[in-house]
């Protein structure tokens, strides 16, 4: 059996990728790595890595796992035609949509009341900004297509507005409001959205979130690969460990700390959560999902990476996790497989 990991120049030599390797290799599969350029459609060839790093043509993959970056759209549908695919190209595609994904998400059951709730979200316009002031004191505007915690902006209404960028505080009147994020978003050329702030529970006066990575198995049946808490650098409003955070794996003991008399009830709702997204998100092999606790301990879904989470730049995750990770991803291949060609 022969798998292929079509990825980005970026991401092709990433320690995930190796660890797939050399498990591949205790279960006679061969594993290639490519960019979408290497791909010939017409002599069905591509023209990728081999276990070694060295070039090399091979046949078409008998399975296909998309990983970090997803494939031009333009491709997107020869891909289902040619593959076996481990994740949907159109379920990548909505997953780097913000707003897409929460809107799919909702209808299907999530939305913004309950234990497992989303926040409030709409696209941002002047208008919808002062809608959502309305019903809400502090708002968060974020890039549509946005990674890695870049371009998030937080905005508190007061007497006036105080906006919270990276590090910097700025305090201004509605029209210099407005003149600021705007600036950014045409720095950042992207579409944004607007959302309602969580009233978020904060460890040592940092922000905190707990992002669950769920995948299936060689049954081709959900389960957790793991749960790591993420917790933001002081002064900023993200918990991205690409803006300076940390990540922490024995999450479970700094809950009970925060929620001493229900922090039993808060990690089965969050375990509840992450099964609930991936069953939604049932077309990604793969998928990380980040919640944000209240200070009640209700659970909010904030984002869902599908594309390939970055699983390498958790330094506190035990080496042996990452690799079950990965045993798992192959497991799941050979379960393709066997439907496909058995």
């Amino acid at each position: 059996m022969l798998l292929g990991i079509i990825t980005t120049e970026e991401f092709i030599n990433e320690p995930h990728n190796k660890d797939i390797i050399n498990y591949g290799k205790k279960k006679n599969v061969d594993v290639c790595r490519f960019l979408s350029k290497d791909i010939d459609w017409e002599n069905k060839i591509v023209n990728g890595f081999d276990s070694s790093g060295k070039r090399k043509k091979f046949r078409f993959p008998d399975v296909l796992y998309i990983r970090n970056g997803r494939p031009p759209i333009s491709i997107g549908k020869k891909i289902m035609k040619s593959f076996v695919v481990m994740n949907s190209p159109d379920m990548i595609d909505m997953e780097l949509d913000k707003l897409r994904t929460y809107e799919f998400i909702k209808k299907q059951g999530i939305g913004n009341k309950g234990k497992i709730r989303q926040p409030e979200t709409l696209p941002y316009t002047k208008e919808n900004t002062r809608k959502l002031f309305e019903k809400y004191k502090t708002l968060i505007f974020k890039p549509i297509h946005g990674m890695w915690g870049r371009g998030i902006i937080r905005v508190e209404r007061n007497a006036s507005y105080t906006l919270h960028y990276e590090k910097t505080e700025y305090d201004m009147n509605e029209k210099d409001l407005f003149e600021k994020i705007n600036d950014i978003i045409n720095k950042l050329n992207d579409e944004f959205i607007v959302q309602e702030a969580v009233n978020a529970k904060e460890y040592d006066g940092r922000v905190f979130d707990i992002r669950s990575f769920m995948l299936k198995d060689g049954k081709g049946e959900i389960i957790k690969g793991f749960t790591i808490m993420r917790i933001g650098a002081k002064k900023k409003v993200i918990s991205n460990v690409h803006g300076g955070g940390d990540d922490v794996f024995e999450y479970k003991k700094i809950l009970e700390q925060l929620y001493p008399s229900n922090h039993g009830e808060i990690i089965k709702n969050l375990e509840s959560a992450f099964f609930k997204v991936a069953k939604i998100m049932n077309k990604l092999s793969v998928m990380g999902a980040d919640i944000m606790l209240d200070v009640d301990g209700n659970a909010y879904l904030i984002e869902v990476n599908g594309c390939g989470p970055a699983i390498y730049l958790f330094t506190n995750i035990p080496k042996k996790v990452k690799q079950k990770l990965a045993e798992h991803m192959v497991d799941y291949a050979i379960h393709l497989y066997g439907q496909k060609y058995n």
